[in-house]
């Protein structure tokens, strides 16, 4: 063999062996990267389980906290308005006259204020009659006679004035009584067969008109007669013509 020739025999020699050690590197090299690939596998698991059991267990808390703010809030809302409560009892409390056996007592002195604000109410709706509390017989005496000896429709009228009368002198105290309602003061003015029973139809119409300036901030009627026109625009006039149509829903 001639020197050239043997020195490529040996080059392809040597070649084989650093062909087949890249080989055997290779597979090596292959098996570290599935391990590492299996590793990095199991830690993305292990990983994403704990975050997943921790994030549960950070929403639970969060949750529980919210729960008990609520209850919190709840409760200071039970304590504010108990305290408010006990604040109007004893306003009312010391209000009232007391008698010696610890029972509340009307006198024409505790009702005079009322009294009078129901004269100036009879006088706007055109009974000009002056109003006085009879301690003895429990009653109003409207005029020259009390009240329960009028006929239905005044009796009716006479309540509904003594109503408004107590709401609006309220209206200038902290606490209020609520919503004054009406059911049917008007109602007799002028049935057919009222027999003396009714009222006069401009007392009734200046009733409403009363009503529609006073000062309570709302007040409920619920009457078969229409307001007067000329206040309609000042009041809610619900209309009930059957089922569904006024305050009944369908």
């Amino acid at each position: 063999m001639s020197r050239k020739f043997k020195k490529i025999t040996s080059l392809l020699k040597e070649l084989k062996v650093s062909q087949t050690l890249i080989s055997e590197e290779e597979k090596d090299n292959e098996k570290k990267l599935l391990s590492t690939i299996t590793e990095l596998e199991q830690l993305r698991i292990k990983l994403q389980d704990g975050i997943g059991i921790e994030l549960d267990k950070t929403i639970e808390t969060l949750t529980n906290l919210n729960n008990k703010k609520s209850q919190l809030i709840g409760i200071q809302d039970i304590i504010s308005k108990t305290n408010s409560f006990s604040q109007t009892i004893k306003e009312l409390e010391s209000s009232i006259p007391i008698t010696k056996g610890n029972y509340p007592t009307l006198t024409s002195d505790v009702t005079k204020k009322l009294c009078k604000k129901m004269s100036e109410i009879l006088k706007e709706i055109g009974e000009n009659k002056t109003v006085n509390y009879s301690s003895e017989s429990f009653e109003f005496e409207i005029g020259n006679s009390f009240r329960n000896t009028y006929g239905k429709g005044y009796r009716a009228i006479y309540y509904s004035v003594y109503i408004i009368a107590l709401h609006e002198i309220m209206e200038d105290n902290t606490f209020k009584i609520g919503v004054p309602v009406l059911d049917s003061p008007l109602v007799t003015y002028k049935k057919p067969n009222a027999s003396g029973e009714g009222i006069d139809l401009n007392l009734a119409m200046d009733f409403y008109r009363y009503l529609s300036k006073t000062k309570i901030r709302q007040t409920i009627i619920i009457e078969n007669e229409v307001p007067p026109q000329d206040i309609l625009n000042k009041v809610n006039h619900i209309q009930f013509k059957g089922f569904g149509d006024g305050f009944i829903p369908k």
